[in-house]
This record gives structure tokens, C-alpha cells and sequence, in this order.
């Protein structure tokens, strides 16, 4: 048996290595692909069944080169999955532009929210070298950018001034021509301008209509709801009768009419049975009610002693 650990070994001098066969790990499946498992760098629906495939799920995927596709010497990878229902190909391939993953056929992408935000693909954009110039060697924008960008934010702000102008023309114009064409088409019509008519006198009849009641209301109220002063409340003179009075009876002002004292009607009180009146609540008391009748004096009570003297009767005496 050789040794293991050697050196170096010795190859005879007719050895031809194109004569031995490659292993099976090395050998590449339909020439140029090979077989990787990988997930989903998105999600997906595809085009033939419709089915969602959600990122992240895990396929047996087949890998090759893209060819004549690079970006920066990186090269371009291809990847070819199946769908899981209907087992249709399909293909994406790697952006090293945009660190990202492209779709080609067999599906599409479905919608994703940080692209809204970003309409540019700036988020995963690689800086180029003019880029890297703008910022010094502890990642501070230099003093150009500064200015560039202050410049830039004025610019913006300028053209978004003029946009929302154009926007308030453009909709000032849309509003005369509105109101012109419904003024053109209620003189062509001669039943729009009778039913405009027709619903101005339907509206002033019931303005009248309503003025009327509320008027009728509060005369009503003024009847039934008006406050009197109580029975013997002098009332006050009015000011400045004695003054006109003084200067001449041609002068003097008509004295104002008495206020006819309130009618005030008494009710009787409901009786309620079995509740107990003023007179027996007196009379349990011992009291008399004015104008009533006093009740009876309950009669004395004799003793014992009194009765049996009357009948004769003597009571043993106790034994000494």
C-alpha cells in the first residue's frame, strides 16, 4: 500500500490527461446550464394559468450565461423555472445596473409600492464616478453640490410655481366654457328656461307661504304666552305724562289704558281614596279645624276599687 501523505507523485513519461474520463459533479448539463436551487426574487403571476407565485418560493431552476448582455464586465445570469400548476416556462434574468432581477417571459410582475416611490430606480443605482467626485473622503457633499443642489431646489420650485398656474388657467378656462355652454343650451331650449321660471315663483310662493305661518305662530303665541303682572302691582307711569301735563291740555299725551287684572281660577284638589284628609289628621291630633265641629272627649275610665264600692262588695283583708 503507497503512502498517502506524500510529496509529490510520479507521472510516467506517455501520461495523457485528455485520456481520462471527467467526473459527474463537473460535467455541464445541456452544454453551457446547469442546475441551481433558488427562490423567487419577486412575486409573480403567470401569463398561461394565472397562478401567484409569492417571493420566496423555492424552485430547481436552470442557470446560463446571457450572452453578449454585461454591464461594467458583470455578467448577466438567466434563470428558467416552471410554473407550479401549469408547469409553463418561465424566464428572468439578473440587472447588476439596478441590483435587481428582470423579467422576460412567462410571467409578470406584480405591482410593488417602493417602485411607485421611486419612478427612477435611484434607490438601488450604483454611483458612478462623477457621482463619488461629490462627496469628499468622509462622505460630506462638497461645497459645488451645495450650491448645485440649492440651485436645483429653485429651479423645482420655479417650475412647480409656473405648472400649478398653468393648472389654474386650464381650469378657469374649462369653467367659462361650462357656464357658457349651459347658458347657450338653456337659450336654445325654451322648456329649460319656462322650468327656471316655473321653479323661481315655486320658490318665492313658498318663502311667502313660509313667512306667513311663522308670522301666524308667533301671534299665537304672543295671545296665550303673554306675561301680566300679579293682582295689586302698581304700574309704572309713563315718563314724562306730568311734564306734558304742566305745559297744556292741548299738549298732553292720552294716558295709557289700565292693564285689566290676570283671571286667576282655583281648582279643586283631586281626592285620592284612601288618603287621609286635613279634618281626621287634626282630629287624631286633639285639634280643631276653624269652623268645625270639636270631636268628642273619650269617657273616663274608672278603677277597679270605685266599682266595688258602688255594689257593695268588700275585699277580704289579708291574715296576719
Amino acid at each position: 500500500m503507497s503512502e498517502r501523505k506524500v510529496l509529490n507523485k510520479y507521472f510516467p513519461p506517455d501520461f495523457d490527461p485528455s485520456k481520462i474520463k471527467r467526473r459527474k459533479g463537473l460535467k455541464k448539463q445541456n452544454g453551457s446550464q446547469m442546475t441551481v436551487r433558488l427562490m423567487s426574487p419577486y412575486s409573480m403571476r403567470c401569463s398561461k394559468c394565472g397562478e401567484y407565485i409569492y417571493k420566496g418560493k423555492k424552485f430547481n431552476a436552470r442557470k446560463e450565461t446571457a450572452v453578449g448582455e454585461e454591464y461594467l464586465g458583470i455578467k448577466v445570469f438567466r434563470f428558467y423555472i416552471k410554473c407550479p400548476v401549469c408547469s409553463s416556462e418561465i424566464t428572468f434574468k439578473t440587472d447588476p445596473r439596478q441590483g435587481d432581477f428582470v423579467p422576460e417571459h412567462g410571467a409578470t410582475r406584480n405591482f410593488e409600492n417602493w417602485k411607485e416611490t421611486d419612478p427612477n430606480n435611484q434607490a438601488g443605482l450604483l454611483p458612478s464616478a462623477e457621482a463619488d467626485e461629490d462627496y469628499d473622503s468622509d462622505g460630506n457633499p462638497t461645497a459645488e453640490k451645495v450650491e448645485r443642489d440649492a440651485m436645483a431646489d429653485l429651479e423645482r420650485s420655479q417650475e412647480q410655481s409656473r405648472r400649478e398656474m398653468e393648472i389654474m388657467d386650464e381650469l378657469a378656462d374649462l369653467r367659462q366654457r361650462n357656464a357658457r355652454l349651459e347658458t347657450s343650451a338653456r337659450a336654445d331650449d325654451p322648456e329649460s328656461l319656462l322650468a327656471a321660471l316655473h321653479a323661481e315663483r315655486e320658490n318665492a310662493e313658498e318663502a311667502a307661504r313660509r313667512q306667513a305661518e311663522e308670522e301666524e305662530d308667533n301671534a299665537m303665541v304672543a295671545k296665550f304666552f303673554t306675561k301680566l303682572p300679579p293682582p295689586g302691582a302698581k304700574v309704572d307711569a309713563v315718563p314724562g305724562a306730568d311734564a306734558s301735563d304742566e305745559e297744556g291740555e292741548g299738549s298732553a299725551s292720552p294716558a295709557p289704558a289700565p292693564t285689566p287684572a290676570p283671571l286667576i281660577i282655583k281648582r279643586t284638589a283631586p281626592v285620592v281614596k284612601g288618603e287621609p284628609t286635613v279634618s281626621s289628621l287634626l282630629a287624631a291630633k286633639g285639634k280643631v279645624l276653624d269652623g268645625g265641629v270639636a270631636p268628642p272627649k273619650p269617657a273616663a275610665k274608672r278603677k277597679r276599687g270605685d266599682l266595688q264600692k258602688m255594689l257593695g262588695i268588700k275585699g277580704k283583708k289579708p291574715k296576719a
